[in-house]
């Protein structure tokens, strides 16, 4: 009899251990499933003047909250706020220009919207150039022979420039030197390889190369305010979007910019 209960005790003892190290194992399967779950993704689309210091910012909210993983994409805010109205996947969009936040706002794509920065027109010739440049009208002297500046229906930046260019009558002066860029970055780099004479860009794009130097700041009154616009896009990870948009608007982050040339609107305009 003895013998008996000592067989069944064992049998039961086996038995509790197997469903122990089942439901050890399937604990550590839901643990898993669970740390697979906690990586937020979010999408960015960002002006491409932005690059340098967002590149150096998604880093520092990375390495600060390792749960996030942020995917971003750069280009002219026009382009950026077409494919965003045409239903791509983007959580936070970075715009340099108000008219293109505004553009979703009247289609309902936009959940929350704050003024980030500012920034400032300028024209730029190569560092080493020969070219004296000095007032926006010397850009139809006979020397210059190619100006660079970004499309304006898709670039801000080519706005500002359009818009500056047409307030002192040289807009269609200039129309056969102009070579069209699809983003602010790309007219820049014209400047740096030498492929044009001059470019519009903004100060920070200026201040961000070794190969240009400023030969002209634009009058801000000759064109519309250049505001970043900083909009939380109806998606599903909207949370996580604004979590990011938080952080940038943190003060080290707005000493970060203000490094790369970047102008702070005050709280009342923000």
């Amino acid at each position: 009899m003895k013998r008996i209960f000592s067989l069944l005790t064992i049998a039961v003892l086996l038995i509790v251990a197997g469903c122990s190290g089942k439901s050890s194992g399937g604990a550590q399967d839901t643990a898993g499933t669970q740390d697979k779950a906690e990586t937020k993704n979010i999408t960015v689309s960002a002006a491409a003047s932005l690059q340098p210091v967002l590149d150096e910012l998604i880093a520092e909210f990375e390495k600060k909250h390792k749960d996030f993983h942020v995917t971003v994409n750069y280009g002219g805010s026009g382009a950026l706020a077409q494919q965003i109205s045409q239903g791509a996947p983007v959580d936070l969009f970075l715009s340099a220009s108000a008219d293109n936040v505004d553009q979703l706002k009247e289609k309902n794509l936009v959940s929350k919207d704050v003024l980030l920065l500012k920034n400032e027109l300028v024209v730029v010739v190569p560092k080493e150039g020969a070219q004296s440049i000095s007032d926006i009208k010397d850009l139809a002297s006979k020397n210059v022979k190619k100006i660079a500046l970004g499309t304006p229906e898709t670039v801000p930046a080519g706005k500002y420039a359009e818009q500056t260019l047409k307030s002192l009558k040289l807009w269609d002066d200039l129309d056969d030197k102009i070579v069209y860029t699809k983003d602010v970055r790309q007219a820049l780099n014209y400047v740096e390889t030498g492929s044009v004479d001059a470019a519009f860009v903004y100060k920070t794009d200026a201040l961000s190369s070794k190969k240009v130097k400023t030969a002209i700041v634009a009058d801000p009154k000759l064109h519309d305010p250049i505001d970043y616009e900083m909009a939380v896009i109806k998606h599903k990870h909207e949370q996580w979007a604004k979590d990011f948009a938080s952080f940038l608007q943190d003060k080290h982050c707005q000493d970060v910019f203000k490094k790369y040339g970047y102008l702070i609107p005050s709280k009342e305009h923000s």
